[in-house]
């Protein structure tokens, strides 16, 4: 079996998914400063002030990821991610229903719904302590 394969057939450790959404979330979020036009292009029109809106999702997202990495926040980065993710879902909604103003194929705007509950779901289980092997 080459190293390749045996890399395919690992299973992610709850570490590496952990500092993988971490990147994630750091990531984006400084993108909502960088590059604040697509994040409120995808914005429904009834938030009050979408500006402020990204701002505060970008700092959210940097704040949660950065959390997510170390053991004494972890606890409380958690709920807050989720709840980000929660808040964010109406413009991923919004921007699916819309898809014909985006420079992104239709199917994509619709395919990407569904990970908002699988990451969801990756935050939760990438901070939940593994249990000691019997």
């Amino acid at each position: 079996m080459s190293a390749i394969e045996k890399i395919l057939k690992r299973k992610p450790s709850r570490k590496t998914v952990r500092n993988t959404l971490s990147g994630f979330f750091i990531f984006t979020g400084i993108m909502h400063f960088l590059l604040p036009k697509p994040f409120l292009s995808i914005m429904p029109k009834w938030v009050p002030y979408p500006e402020a809106a990204v701002a505060v999702s970008g700092v959210a997202e940097v704040a949660g990821g950065a959390a997510l990495l170390g053991k004494k926040y972890r606890k409380w980065s958690v709920p807050w991610l989720i709840l980000l993710l929660i808040a964010v879902y109406p413009a991923n909604i919004h921007m699916a229903l819309n898809a014909d103003k985006y420079p992104v194929p239709k199917w994509i705007a619709w395919a990407r719904l569904p990970f908002q509950p699988l990451l969801i779901w990756l935050v939760w289980w990438s901070a939940q302590k593994d249990k000691p092997e019997e």
